[in-house]
């Protein structure tokens, strides 16, 4: 391009047998020159990142909230519910192989996730509601599609451990480490360890339901006079 300006100014000369200063060529010769690096750093620039994305790592970060816990006394098992937030500040990945390791002065145990018995389960809160886990929507059927750069996942998790593990970790003398990998099989995790938590914090699309209405038993003393069914 320099080279067909420089030849244009030379015909201009020998048509108008003028000579152009000499400062207007070193004008040019600046500008071509300060273009060309522009160019150069700039194929050099999309090049290293498009390295960089195809070395780049997921870099997940575990956030957990309040833990539900359930204590069945005949089969002797406490299910604990974990509110979970999984955040990727990397490449695009899954996350699996989810799992939780109890630690206590009585047991150190880990196991992998317990799944629901249902597509839809009812869990009772203290208030007397129900608090509406579904498969699809606990955080490891969420992870099982990859997860972007600066987004997050979010969801419940459960876990059944033996024993009644109540009252540990309303103390705080039990603590859970929960874990997943990502697609290179690196693991991360977080702990909970703390007293014990309101039940009545939610995530903001998860259902609540209200229990259901008992009918009415017209064989109680004092039960409202109503009309009796034909």
């Amino acid at each position: 391009m320099l080279a067909i300006i420089l030849l244009g100014i030379t015909i201009w000369e020998h048509i108008r047998s003028q000579n152009v200063a000499t400062i207007v060529y070193g004008v040019l010769v600046m500008i071509f020159f300060s273009f060309g690096c522009y160019i150069a750093w700039s194929k050099e620039r999309d090049k290293f990142e498009l390295e960089a994305v195809k070395h780049e790592l997921p870099d997940f970060k575990l956030t957990l909230g309040p833990v539900l816990t359930s204590y069945n006394p005949n089969m002797d098992i406490t299910t604990i519910c974990m509110s979970v937030v999984l955040l990727n500040r990397g490449a695009p990945s899954i996350a699996s192989g989810w799992k939780a390791r109890y630690q206590s002065p009585q047991i150190d145990i880990t196991i992998g996730y317990f799944l629901l018995p249902s597509e839809e389960f009812d869990w009772p809160l203290s208030n007397g509601q129900y608090l509406v886990l579904k498969r699809r929507e606990l955080i490891a059927a969420k992870t099982l599609t990859a997860i972007e750069k600066g987004h997050c996942a979010y969801g419940r998790i459960l876990f059944e451990f033996q024993g009644d593990r109540r009252a540990e970790l309303a103390n705080g003398i039990g603590r859970i480490w929960l874990g997943c990998y990502d697609y290179t099989e690196r693991l991360t995790q977080e702990i909970f360890q703390g007293y014990s938590t309101p039940d009545l914090n939610f995530f903001a699309d998860e259902e609540v339901r209200n229990p259901p209405m008992l009918p009415l038993d017209f064989t109680t003393p004092g039960a409202p006079l109503l009309d009796q069914p034909q």
